[in-house]
């Protein structure tokens, strides 16, 4: 009877090494059919240990794998050798169902490219589509051309401790191929240098940030940012720029920023985009909080009920013994030019707050107007206007003058015309 050698780990269901698979340490032949067979060996928990691995492919984890973690012990690094585009992990499933690997975490390995960020290949450590509940550890990665690590349309993800160098982008986010965006995702203490742009999302929603720092990234050529955020929404708390071409770019999203350090472009560098296309939404733009200030810059209709500012509606500023609303009171003006001897109407108040029967609609207006011409010695009054009455300053409305209606008329004599006027308003309303 011959018997199969069975490792200790995979009978006791303790992690399996992939060495028990025939990974080799040394880097000298390739290992990607080595630690594959280890992922579909039903194994929940995967450990490699330290030494450089050569994969001269993609080790795929399905939506069926059992897997659920994959851990470096010591320094290990997975290295991908390839002449075409492809990734040292691909987590996904045949079909970009949604979500499909679910529960996975990874953490405490290195992963590098045999090329460079500019070998066209798109190459990635880490691509991971329709990933659900997965967890990102102490990853590094170096010299890809797609991204580092990049997510597709994954759901309540959470990255810690990440690294990454030399590649395209160096943490991207992204829609999946039913354009479905990264939903929930948490970053916490990255550091991204010397790649195009050095954190990505388009599309993505709930993203927060913290503590990420970005350098020697975005392009001073293309409109690349070090921190570049193409649509949705996210969070930076304490992000650090320093020595980017350009530290930043927005496009049509809702970003929110604590206490970024670096902010200001260095001199000769490329300045920060922030740009709107479309229709304009009410939830777009940037919103800058310091210690000693809040900066909002957000394009958007005044329409939105209990959001936007609105000047007499919902703007109170207290005072002792008070408060006041910024719009009871209110100036307006008009000017032009009278081309005939008739009466012509100037100005027209809302027939509401002369004539209407709401109280809290009526308004007082007080008037300063001129009608100039220099054959008018008393081209000029002053007064008020409430009750549907205009009252001069003077005691006395002039002759050219008249409230008509809810209308303010001027009429004066010339041999010839073209006399100008104006008239400026200021109404103070009780509603």
């Amino acid at each position: 009877m011959s018997l199969t050698k069975v490792s200790y780990s995979m009978i006791s269901g303790a992690p399996v090494s992939v060495l028990d698979f025939g990974a080799d340490p040394t880097g000298g032949v390739d290992s990607r059919s080595a630690i594959q067979t280890a992922i579909d060996s039903g194994a929940t928990d995967i450990v490699i240990p330290a030494g450089i691995y050569r994969v001269n492919g993609s080790i795929n984890i399905s939506s069926t794998s059992a897997v659920r973690s994959i851990s470096g012990i010591g320094l290990v690094t997975l290295k991908l050798y390839t002449a075409v585009q492809d990734q040292i992990f691909w987590i996904q499933s045949p079909a970009p169902s949604y979500p499909s690997k679910q529960f996975l975490v990874m953490d405490n390995l290195i992963l590098e490219s045999n090329g460079t960020a500019a070998d066209g290949l798109q190459t990635y450590g880490i691509l991971s589509v329709n990933q659900g509940y997965s967890q990102y550890n102490n990853i590094r990665a170096l010299n890809f051309s797609g991204a580092g690590l990049e997510l597709r349309g994954c759901v309540y993800a959470g990255i810690d401790n990440y690294t990454a160098n030399g590649c395209f982008y160096g943490l991207s986010f992204q829609l999946n191929p039913l354009a479905i965006q990264c939903t929930a995702v948490t970053v916490e203490r990255a550091y991204i240098s010397g790649c195009i742009r050095g954190l990505t999302q388009t599309g993505a929603v709930n993203m927060l940030y913290t503590n990420v720092i970005v350098e020697y990234c975005g392009s001073n050529i293309t409109q690349d940012g070090a921190i570049h955020i193409a649509g949705g929404t996210c969070t930076l708390v304490t992000p650090y720029l320093e020595v980017n071409n350009r530290n930043f770019v927005s496009l049509d999203a809702k970003v929110i920023i604590h206490e970024p350090y670096g902010w200001t472009v260095p001199g000769g560098a490329a300045a920060n985009v922030v740009t709107y296309t479309g229709t304009a939404f009410d939830e777009r733009g940037i919103t800058l909080v310091y210690a000693y200030l809040t900066g909002m810059a957000r394009l958007g209709p005044d329409t939105v009920s209990n959001r936007d500012l609105v000047i007499g509606e919902n703007l109170v500023v207290p005072i002792a013994g008070g408060s006041v609303k910024f719009g009871h009171e209110t100036m307006a003006s008009a000017s032009g030019t009278l081309t005939s001897a008739t009466w012509t109407p100037i100005y027209t108040i809302p027939a509401a707050e002369v004539t209407g029967t709401a109280v809290n609609s009526k308004a007082m207006h007080e008037y300063t107007c001129y009608a100039g011409a220099a054959d008018l010695s008393t081209g000029f009054d002053a007064g008020t206007i409430m009750n549907s009455t205009l009252r001069s300053y003077s005691g006395a409305t002039p002759a050219w003058l008249r409230l008509n209606g809810n209308v303010v008329e001027m009429n004066v004599t010339s041999s010839s015309y073209g006399l100008n006027y104006k008239i400026v308003m200021r109404r103070v309303y009780p509603g």
